[in-house]
């Protein structure tokens, strides 16, 4: 028998702006055989798990941490961590309708959030942190989330990243929608929170790489001015910021 349940929808963000509180909710209902999944969009003003509602409202419940524990599920779905790591990891379309919101509980930092989207708790960091389960489940995110710009995790120790089988269309795509890569910014602060540094040294280093390929040169600005000073290491912010220099005087030669 097909099991349905709900996930949040592509149009969300028309009816709400801060995703985690007001307004008329359109949800989409999935259906779900075998693994296989078909969507089918659904408009369905507040109908929508309101315990999970109340739990993202408060800031003092733990938020982020009950949701990777798989205490409470993702806003305005039923759906819990794993739930969603199984159906969402390759639904690109999908994750691309739907990635502001996606990216904010995945990727939660303790920093000046935008409007509505609550702060990573001190505490659940370090919870987190604790938790080799619970960092397994954030790994996982993470690898959600650079599947989606295209590349995969080469070194699962250090986050070293590679060019994934669909980099090609992925980079074409992100080129003419590149306000995309204001969401990279908010993983990398969230890898900083939770004390991945070395995840935070591959990512950048592999932009630079990409750069000096010809890859992303449209990029060049971002990486230089907001990406490479996220590096914990003086050492590296040194070494990335020459091998664009010299990528700039090349060009200009």
């Amino acid at each position: 028998m097909t099991k349905q349940t709900y996930i949040s929808p592509a149009n969300y963000h028309l009816y709400s702006p801060h995703f985690f509180y007001h307004g008329a909710k359109t949800k989409a209902r999935m259906d779900i055989s075998d693994g296989l999944s078909n969507l089918e969009l659904v408009l369905q003003k507040d109908a929508y798990n309101v315990h999970a509602e109340r739990a993202w409202n408060n800031s003092d419940q733990n938020t982020y941490l009950r949701f990777y524990k798989g205490e409470i599920p993702f806003p305005g779905t039923d759906l819990y961590v794993m739930e969603t790591h199984k159906l969402w990891g390759h639904m690109f379309t999908f994750l691309s309708e739907n990635w502001k919101q996606v990216l904010c509980v995945f990727f939660p930092y303790m920093g000046d959030n935008p409007p509505g989207i609550l702060p990573l708790q001190f505490h659940e960091r370090m919870t987190i942190r604790a938790d080799s389960s619970l960092m397994d489940r954030f790994h996982y995110s993470y690898m959600i989330a650079v599947d989606f710009y295209g590349w995969r995790i080469h070194n699962q120790h250090n986050g070293e990243l590679d060019r994934s089988k669909e980099y090609k269309e992925r980079y074409q795509w992100l080129e003419v929608n590149q306000s995309y890569w204001d969401a990279w910014t908010r993983i990398l602060r969230s890898l900083i929170d939770m004390m991945l540094y070395k995840y935070v040294r591959y990512a950048v280093k592999y932009m630079v790489e990409e750069m000096t390929k010809g890859r992303l040169p449209y990029l060049r600005d971002r990486v230089r001015d907001v990406w490479i000073p996220m590096c914990h290491d003086p050492e590296d912010r040194k070494l990335f910021l020459k091998r664009l220099q010299k990528l700039d005087q090349s060009d200009s030669d």
